[in-house]
């Protein structure tokens, strides 16, 4: 669903907007663009004047090499300002200088103030892909391709904006001067400037060719350049696998693929641009041709006079770069128009729902599941299937299961990562969904078996989203309730080292430490642990049950076990098989019962 947080979101399932659909939403992510709309297009109206009158110029100074009456509309105005007796020797170089800088003035007027609101564009359009990853729903995120989605934050959100604003400065500067030029001929003779304009039709529909092929083969170099981002991505994460199995040939030719396919779309699209832009000139070369047959004809060139002759076809053959350019401007729109669209795709995916209200401080940590099911989109059978079980405030609770019975699903289930199909769960008796999302969370300390570090301090990592809350010494209590400050204390900053690239420096046991020093330190009512002390070695994670038991303090705990001697005292015991609930109690009951879970630990849960 859109972000109504966000400017000028559209409503969920729009697809395919138009391109003016496209442009007045774009514009919305700024709210400065339309008064540097104003002030580019006043600058630009001053380019397109000073070119004008440069063209007026040759008429200025031919009238006056043959000693003609001057009909210039400069001449006019140099004596109109400064008396009809300034020499036409200071009059038009002065003229010539005051024009050039008329030109200057206008171009950075125009040019800059769009330029700027392109960049905050960039800047919006980026804020608001990133606010839509962190709110998306996760499921949505875990199926589509990461690849695309780096490359909508970082490539596809430039290119919508920078294409689109180029496009919209080039049409107002070349618009302008277009229009300037035309009426300038005009002025000069009306009846020679109408026959021009017979070219004007087919030069649309060249224009509007070469639109439909740009906007296609743009949306397939984007797609391309996710493909690309995607493959480099797997590459640079899997360094060591790829060297370990000697895959770099295997890597290489499959990046040389897709970048093979990003060089034949980026072909055909420099193709259609350098078919279009010469063939509007051949029109509008034919256009003057047919101008000047039509005029030597009908006579009209006597019209002129030597100064007016030079003026008029200097203005015709200025007016070729701005129709160039207008032509080769529907490249970049469109350019940034596909851009456009696929961001707003992303923008308008679908997330979390949080139609909560219900707040509590803190928690007491019941948990209920009343016949819980879930199944993953497009699976043909559930993944957990009516699971029923209550956990008391304070208990401690071991789910064990071999790979794929859906341990890691019912933790999901319990953060609201995912809903349920079927069911309903609830914390101390309300159920989930009645909490708002930020107080549902706030309940409970998740340690995962892939820990996330991010690109920050180890302080700042340990505390997350609640830096500036904790003292030193509770973050340093925390790091030594999970054996992490020994470690700390060898890095070169201590907790002010700063970790990158998923603190790769550090092992997997330490990153799995500091991610328990996060969920300690946090001491929400609900701690859940998704086999997060896989990456300890028995002696460490046997440290972290003892300094867990003693901070503890009634927190109700899940643990997906993968050693036997974690779930040994735990209060009641899960076993799930095939997505169902087929066993329940403690340890030493179920050693004494149940063969399943006998069979468990023979293997010393090794396969959960």
């Amino acid at each position: 669903m859109a972000d109504p947080g966000i400017p000028g979101a559209a409503p969920p399932g729009t697809q395919a907007q138009n391109d003016w659909q496209l442009l007045r939403r774009l514009t919305g992510y700024s709210t400065s663009l339309w008064y540097c709309l104003a002030l580019s297009l006043a600058g630009f109206a001053l380019y397109a004047l000073g070119m004008v009158l440069l063209a007026d110029l040759m008429q200025f100074l031919l009238d006056v090499v043959a000693g003609a009456e001057g009909g210039s509309l400069l001449q006019a105005s140099v004596s109109a300002i400064a008396g009809a007796d300034v020499p036409s020797r200071l009059a038009i170089p002065l003229a010539l200088i005051a024009l050039t800088l008329l030109r200057a003035l206008g171009l950075f007027l125009g040019a800059f103030p769009l330029d700027w609101a392109a960049r905050s564009l960039v800047f919006s359009l980026r804020d608001a892909l990133f606010r839509q990853l962190t709110l998306a729903r996760i499921p949505q995120l875990e199926a589509q391709d990461q690849g695309a989605q780096l490359s909508r934050l970082t490539y596809v959100a430039e290119q919508a904006a920078l294409a689109t604003v180029e496009a919209i400065k080039t049409l107002l500067r070349e618009g302008l001067l277009l229009a300037g030029l035309f009426a300038y001929m005009l002025y000069l003779n009306w009846r020679l400037s109408l026959v021009i304009l017979l070219v004007a039709p087919p030069i649309a529909l060249m224009v509007r060719w070469a639109g439909t092929r740009f906007r296609r083969y743009s949306r397939d170099v984007q797609s391309s350049m996710a493909d690309i981002t995607q493959q480099a991505g797997d590459a640079l994460r899997g360094q060591r696998e790829m060297r370990a199995f000697g895959a770099g040939n295997v890597l290489r030719d499959r990046f040389r693929r897709v970048n093979r396919h990003n060089l034949h779309q980026s072909v055909k699209f420099a193709f259609a641009q350098a078919l279009s832009t010469p063939a509007v000139q051949l029109l509008l070369a034919a256009g003057l041709a047919l101008m000047l047959w039509f005029a030597l004809g009908a006579g009209l060139l006597g019209s002129f006079s030597a100064g007016a002759l030079a003026a008029y076809l200097t203005a015709a053959v200025q007016t070729g770069k701005p129709v160039r350019q207008l032509s080769a401007v529907q490249g970049a729109l469109q350019r940034g128009l596909a851009a456009t669209q696929e961001v707003f795709e992303q923008i308008d995916g679908a997330v979390e729902q949080d139609s909560g209200t219900h707040v509590v401080a803190r928690a007491r940590g019941t948990v209920d599941f009343e016949r819980v099911s879930f199944t993953y989109p497009g699976a043909e059978r559930p993944a957990l299937s009516k699971i029923s079980f209550s956990v008391p405030a304070g208990s401690t609770v071991g789910i064990v299961g071999r790979s794929g019975s859906g341990k890691s699903t019912l933790v999901d289930l319990l953060l609201r990562f995912i809903e349920p199909t079927e069911g309903e769960i609830m914390l101390d008796g309300v159920p989930l969904p009645a909490y708002t999302l930020e107080n549902l969370r706030q309940q409970y300390s998740l340690v995962s078996q892939s820990a996330t570090l991010f690109a920050d301090t180890v302080c700042n990592n340990i505390t997350m989203a609640a830096t500036g809350t904790y003292s030193d010494a509770e973050i340093e209590a925390a790091a030594r309730a999970s054996h992490a400050l020994p470690f700390i204390a060898e890095l070169p900053l201590g907790l002010q080292t700063v970790l990158r690239n998923n603190g790769e420096t550090l092992s997997g046991g330490e990153r799995q430490r500091l991610a328990l020093a996060r969920a300690l330190l946090k001491d929400a009512p609900v701690l859940v642990i998704d086999e997060g002390t896989a990456a300890l070695d028995a002696d460490t994670e046997a440290r972290f049950r003892a300094s867990l038991a003693t901070h503890a303090g009634g927190r109700t705990t899940f643990v997906i076990a993968h050693r036997l001697a974690t779930i040994e005292s735990a209060d009641q015991v899960l076993v799930l098989e095939g997505g169902r609930l087929v066993e329940q109690g403690s340890h030493h009951d179920l050693v004494g019962r149940s063969s399943r879970y006998q069979s468990l630990c023979q293997g010393e849960l090794s396969s959960s």
